[in-house]
């Protein structure tokens, strides 16, 4: 018998995603998959691990995975830029002035990319090789190149692992557009390339020519200074400091909590817990948002530092690690807040000229 179609009720309509369920889905997202990426990290001890994790906490914060095409992308260049630094270093090591100049020439340039909107990714993965590889071609030039291969293999470590939480946890909801950037102009970003290489390169010559091998405070010198060359003013990259310290502190607290307690369990779970508060800070857009992501990534570098939390001698690498990092981030803040104030003065000082000499008015004859 035919049923009058007002007899049958509608379905009610599928209610779209809410903007906070996104929101908490990217959190988990972002939390679980890196403090993830951190225990076996932790647990497996392969090389440049620390530096993996960093890479699957960059690619996780984005709102999208990384398409097939595009990480084939990133692979190959990552391969072809990290021998390309291996064998100019090899050669230009035994002319320290040429290398130098090759040296701040590079730093340079790297600023200068991320200044004209180059991926977050390309621009830590070029730093790091810039710095890491010419160290380790100090040492051996066979070490260097198993190094080049392993931060090679960890950036596809990195890629997979960011695909598998992308599909345990797929995007759900779409999610707020991003701000349209404003172009940048080549005097800008030469500007700003030029103010964070006064920073970075220093120290790094201060590196080569004394002939140092410990890595750790030139890569935390070139990572905050790579957060720095995305601060829009001196009061966010005072707080990217502050973050990293922040970081710093929870990763002594963690380590004292596993010294006494040195049970791995443990580990992964303080682990979820630190990463998924820095994921949902990171994630809110509220304003410590911007320096969350700055903050993981110290207390990954400081924290990963002891490689086997429960074997002997790690405390000792820990304080090793500590001091290292801490006297990273001294420098960089003494050579930001000397190289901003520098800059401001100047800039005080041409708009006075400016305004005391204004352009003549044309006479008529």
């Amino acid at each position: 018998m035919p049923t009058d179609a007002a007899d049958i009720p509608e379905a009610p309509p599928e209610e779209p995603p809410t903007k906070t369920e996104s929101i908490e889905r990217r959190g988990m997202r972002l939390g679980f998959g890196v403090a993830t990426m951190f225990t076996l990290g932790a647990g497996l001890a392969w090389p440049l691990w620390t530096i993996g994790s960093i890479f699957t906490n960059l690619l996780l914060q984005a709102p999208a995975p990384v398409p097939p095409k595009a990480a084939r992308g990133i692979l190959l260049f990552s391969a072809i830029s990290m021998l390309f630094v291996w064998y100019v270093a090899q050669v230009l090591l035994a002319y320290p002035f040429f290398f130098f100049v090759a040296l701040v020439a590079s730093i340079f340039g790297i600023f200068r990319f991320a200044a004209k909107g180059g991926q977050l990714l390309i621009v830590v993965l070029l730093m790091i090789a810039v710095l890491l590889i010419p160290t380790l071609l100090l040492t051996s030039p066979k070490l260097a190149i198993i190094a080049a291969g392993w931060l090679f293999m960890n950036i596809a470590i990195a890629i997979l692992a960011s695909w598998t939480f992308f599909v345990i946890a797929p995007p759900k909801g779409t999610p707020p557009p991003k701000p349209p950037k404003a172009p940048v102009s080549n005097s800008d970003a030469n500007k700003h390339a030029f103010r964070m290489t006064l920073i970075t390169a220093p120290y790094a010559v201060l590196h080569f020519s004394m002939g140092w091998t410990n890595v750790l405070p030139l890569i935390f010198i070139a990572l905050l200074s790579t957060a720095l060359s995305g601060a829009k003013g001196t009061a966010m990259g005072k707080g990217l400091l502050l973050a990293n310290v922040l970081g710093g502190v929870i990763a002594i607290a963690m380590s004292e909590v596993l010294v006494m307690a040195p049970f791995y369990p443990l580990l992964a779970a303080l682990s979820v817990a630190v990463f998924m508060l820095g994921a949902k800070t990171l994630v809110s857009g509220g304003k410590l948002a911007p320096l969350a992501g700055s903050a993981m990534n110290g207390f990954i570098v400081l924290l990963g530092g002891v490689i086997a939390p429960f074997g002997d001698g790690a405390e000792i690498a820990f304080i090793d690690r500590l001091l290292s990092i801490g006297f990273a981030v001294f420098y960089v803040a003494v050579a930001y807040a000397v190289v901003d104030g520098l800059m401001k003065e100047q800039e005080a000082e041409k708009a006075a000229r400016n305004r005391q000499d204004p352009d003549p008015e044309p006479i008529d004859v």
